[in-house]
């Protein structure tokens, strides 16, 4: 417990010292205002915004199994979705899942060998889009509400 503590105090310590550092650069470079306008403003308002979609589509709306497959979802992004949402090929986030020491660039590569698999094909929960997405999650959350209710009956 001890060592634990004197790890975390070390850590704490760099942590700060980083953030000192980055302070002194700013202030020296003058360059508090892009700072806010360009990194603190987006990570608390678009970054936020942008995350929240792409768990939404990574991991919501499924029937989960006890299959590693069922747990996550692969989006076969366009050029916008892949530019704004979905950066360094994490739609293709099945795959990133089941093989996670694949490197980003190789996902997409990763993909097309997975779904010449049969059953990796039929059990591999795939949607073209992050608008058709949305809408598997919403029928999904239609389809559970009738269950409950019939349950409920």
């Amino acid at each position: 417990l001890a060592k634990e503590n004197k790890t975390k105090k070390k850590f704490d310590f760099v942590r700060w010292m980083f953030y000192a550092s980055v302070a002194g650069v700013l202030t020296y470079f003058n360059a508090w205002t892009g700072f806010f306008i360009y990194w603190l403003i987006p990570a608390v308002t678009w970054g936020n915004l942008m995350l929240r979609i792409r768990r939404i589509s990574e991991h919501c709306g499924l029937i989960v199994t006890e299959e590693l497959i069922s747990r996550s979802r692969t989006t076969i992004a366009n050029f916008w979705e892949r530019t704004f949402l979905a950066p360094c090929n994490i739609n293709y986030h099945n795959e990133h899942h089941l093989y996670p020491t694949v490197p980003y660039y190789n996902l997409p590569k990763l993909h097309v060998l997975l779904m010449q698999n049969h059953t990796y094909k039929n059990k591999a929960n795939v949607c073209e889009g992050y608008i058709n997405v949305f809408k598997e999650c919403t029928n999904m959350q239609k389809q559970k509400s009738n269950f409950l209710r019939r349950q409920a009956a």
